[in-house]
């Protein structure tokens, strides 16, 4: 089947006037195929068609994998192949035409922010593309960079936090790491009671010197 990945913000309507979309990925030759077409010409050949996806589909047992060759409706199921395609949500479709699920609202927040970098500057290339692959794999977890280009990971808690330095560290980046202590953001702000009282200040001062 021509499978295709639908981002967050794909919107069907758009493609009526456009036959393009930048929220539109084929991640199948008879997908790209199709997009690359022109309406006026002929499907693909079945074989074409038949051809193996790239994609493989696996039953999650516990904490072990199942490959498989199909998932029956109502199961949850992982998908791999997808790495260079979904970056953190998408909708896996037959059709761009079809409407994308919204994105999972997380009520938690990410709390706790720390900078990381790699020991030896020469691991940096390593470091970013282990960055890139927890903010695929953890949806909790942010990456930002800093003005001054620190890279930074917030996370839930401090559990999930050293959970996350562990796994980029060992498995997704392969490199040692330099973590700093907890990010502390300063913002200004006015308090309400503080704004209260200044008024009031003004007021009296206003009416001494009429």
């Amino acid at each position: 089947l021509p499978y295709v990945v639908l981002g967050p913000k794909h919107d069907p309507s758009f493609l009526l006037s456009s036959r393009t979309s930048p929220h539109v990925l084929p991640i199948t030759p008879t997908a790209r195929q199709a997009m690359e077409a022109s309406p006026e010409e002929a499907a693909p050949p079945l074989e074409e068609r038949s051809r193996r996806s790239p994609i493989a589909l696996f039953l999650m047992m516990g904490d072990s994998l199942l490959p498989v060759a199909e998932v029956p409706a109502g199961n949850l199921c992982a998908v791999a192949g997808l790495e260079k395609t979904v970056v953190k949500c998408a909708t896996i479709a037959d059709s761009p035409l079809s409407p994308a699920l919204k994105a999972l609202a997380l009520q938690a927040r990410p709390m706790i922010r720390v900078a990381v970098e790699a020991q030896h500057g020469k691991d940096l290339p390593q470091l970013e593309r282990g960055l890139q692959r927890l903010h695929q794999v953890d949806p909790a977890v942010e990456i930002s960079v800093e003005r001054s280009g620190e890279q930074v990971v917030a996370a839930l808690g401090e559990l999930h936090l050293e959970q996350c330095l562990k796994d980029l560290e060992q498995r997704y980046a392969g490199v040692p790491l330099r973590v700093s202590p907890p990010l502390i953001s300063f913002r200004e702000g006015l308090d309400p009671e503080s704004t209260e009282h200044a008024s009031q200040h003004l007021l009296q001062g206003l009416h001494a010197v009429a």
